[in-house]
């Protein structure tokens, strides 16, 4: 007698539910733990915004290429001249070049116009001397980049003749007399340059007396000067016209001003 099968059983699919859970909560705490972890660590592979969690996954997305987290900028030339915004004739112009990114060896910087030339004095520093009145450019090249900037080319502001601290006016007998001769200033200018006093007239008026001119060369009082200087008493009066001077980049000399001074 053959044995009474047993009958078909079938597994019901809600006895499987906890392995299910157990597998859905697993998956999303590891994704919830790859999502912190990018966060925190900035990943730049995955793209996560401050949402919430269900936000998050659906804005999930994956660069090919990784773009900068800042724009790229052109490397930044800095040129200008330290002590003004011109270029004197007859002295040595300070120039500073600085491009960002790029190094000083590898920067070229050339003049033209105004007959002038540079030369490289440091790493960032120049020099440049120039001629000729008008304009000049400066460009700045290397590492991929170019800039250049014009400058007016001007020559020495025009001196001020004194004698010692005097451009005329009321004047000691005795502080007249120790005078050795007229220098030329260069008044509220910011390079080391010297003008020099090429010559000068020197006219003697006292009182009741024919007036007594006499040529003067160069700053100081010659023979005929000190004889007339020597002469000083109380109400005179000494003129120095055509006063003339030089400057560094000067060709010629140029007229500057006259003085006048009365005896106390």
């Amino acid at each position: 007698m053959s044995e009474p099968r047993s009958p078909i059983q079938f597994n019901n699919p809600r006895d499987n539910q906890p392995n299910w859970i157990v597998l859905f909560l697993g998956s999303m705490l590891l994704l919830s733990l790859t999502f912190n972890f990018y966060h925190f660590y900035g990943g730049g592979d995955i793209l996560v915004q401050d949402k919430p969690f269900n936000e998050q996954a659906e804005r999930l997305a994956v660069h090919t290429e990784q773009e900068p987290a800042y724009p790229v900028r052109e490397p930044a030339i800095a040129l200008y001249a330290e002590k003004m915004n011109i270029l004197y004739i007859g002295v040595e112009n300070p120039l500073f070049v600085l491009a960002a990114g790029v190094s000083s060896d590898g920067l070229m910087v050339s003049i033209s116009g105004g007959d002038g030339r540079i030369q490289k004095v440091g790493p960032s520093n120049y020099t440049v001397m120039v001629s000729r009145p008008g304009e000049c450019r400066i460009t700045v090249s290397g590492g991929g980049i170019e800039s250049s900037r014009i400058f007016r080319v001007k020559r020495i502001p025009g001196p001020v003749a004194r004698l010692s601290k005097y451009t005329g006016g009321a004047i000691s007998n005795g502080e007249f007399k120790a005078q050795g001769g007229v220098s030329a200033f260069l008044d509220d200018f910011d390079f080391d340059a010297h003008c020099v006093i090429q010559g000068y007239q020197l006219t003697y008026l006292a009182p009741q007396q024919e007036p007594v001119t006499v040529v003067n060369a160069g700053p100081r009082f010659n023979a005929e000067s000190r004889s007339l200087v020597n002469r000083a008493q109380p109400g005179d009066i000494y003129h120095f016209d055509n006063v003339k001077a030089r400057c560094p980049g000067d060709v010629a000399e140029r007229l500057i001003n006259s003085m006048a001074f009365k005896i106390q």
